[in-house]
């Protein structure tokens, strides 16, 4: 250390200068108050440190964390399904925007825009959706009131890549049948002509247009074949059903699609193009 009075250099532990005679105490006193001064800036500054670092950390792990369960979450569009099941929803918008890509859910409700003067069409959608109110009573009479849904995931195995080939494949030919039987070329076209406005065609035009360009630009990325064990419990009785069935990530959303042994075009004969 140095003396404060003459600035000599002064053995450690000095209690005057040898040069000079002056006290080494203020000196002691300053450069202990320096260094307690010194070492609380740091311990509070490290507080400060640790809490932003472990702020960032719980930010980050929130991002990721969402990020999995956004992407990864391959049982979503099963718990959604059951979720509507619950609340005995006959809304079929509802179940197809939890099965399918978005691009069917909106192709739908265009449809039901288009075709709202048909009285037809809506006779036949009002239909599909009063066999849900039909099959809640059945599943009332059967099994009591206040039905509660379950299910349990007993067997998931990851898609080939022959097949989430072969979806697309399906999802190929569901497209070139659309282009073909839902075409200006086509019967229903013809139909349609003779029943929608002029500006309701062109909305039926560019739909169909969409539709086939979505089915052309399609990415799979990943599919489970699962086997679930779904329950069904009333206030008097319960159930269960071994179920299977193919989770696929399509343009980045889960949804459900038959099997894939069972996938067929000819399954899109209801639809009645």
């Amino acid at each position: 250390m140095f003396c404060p009075n003459c600035g000599s250099e002064v053995e450690e532990g000095s209690k005057f200068c040898g040069v000079c005679g002056a006290s080494m105490a203020e000196e002691d006193t300053s450069q202990t108050a320096g260094a307690a001064s010194t070492a609380a800036n740091l311990m509070k500054n490290k507080d400060k440190l640790i809490k932003i670092g472990a702020g960032l950390a719980v930010i980050a792990l929130i991002g990721v964390g969402a990020a999995l369960l956004m992407g990864n979450n391959y049982k979503k569009p099963v718990d959604q399904i059951v979720k509507l099941l619950n609340r005995q929803d006959t809304n079929l918008e509802n179940y197809i925007n939890a099965v399918c890509p978005p691009f069917i859910g909106n192709a739908y409700k265009e449809c039901r825009d288009i075709f709202s003067d048909i009285d037809e069409v809506n006779d036949e959608l009002d239909n599909i959706e009063d066999q849900f109110d039909i099959v809640f009573e059945e599943w009332e009479d059967e099994y009591g009131d206040h039905l509660k849904f379950k299910y349990k995931i007993e067997d998931k195995e990851e898609l080939s890549k022959k097949e989430l080939s072969e979806i697309r494949s399906f999802l190929k030919d569901v497209r070139d049948l659309l282009d073909q039987q839902a075409g200006k070329d086509s019967y229903l076209y013809q139909m349609l002509e003779d029943e929608l406005t002029s500006k309701d065609m062109k909305k039926y035009e560019q739909m169909v247009s969409d539709l086939v360009k979505n089915l052309r630009e399609i990415k799979i990325t990943k599919g489970y074949a699962v086997e679930i064990t779904a329950s069904i419990k009333g206030s008097y009785d319960e159930d269960e059903e071994d179920l299977e069935f193919c989770l696929v990530k399509i343009n980045g959303k889960w949804c459900i699609l038959p099997p894939v042994d069972d996938l067929s075009t000819s399954m899109l004969g209801s639809i009645g193009w």
